[in-house]
């Protein structure tokens, strides 16, 4: 996954891999530890309004 918003912990960051260049981004790598169940989802006739 591509995260492009490094300003919440650039400096964090840039000790974390010891970077002297700079940073526009990062790429997150892993797989998923479960499988959620699913979210309840509503009906399209609860969410969409035809107009004529």
């Amino acid at each position: 996954m591509w995260i492009g918003n490094t300003c919440f912990a650039y400096q964090e960051l840039m000790e974390y891999i010891g970077a002297t260049a700079e940073l526009v981004g990062e790429i997150a790598l892993g797989y998923k530890a479960g499988t959620p169940s699913m979210r309840p989802r509503k009906k399209i006739e609860d969410i969409v309004t035809y107009f004529d």
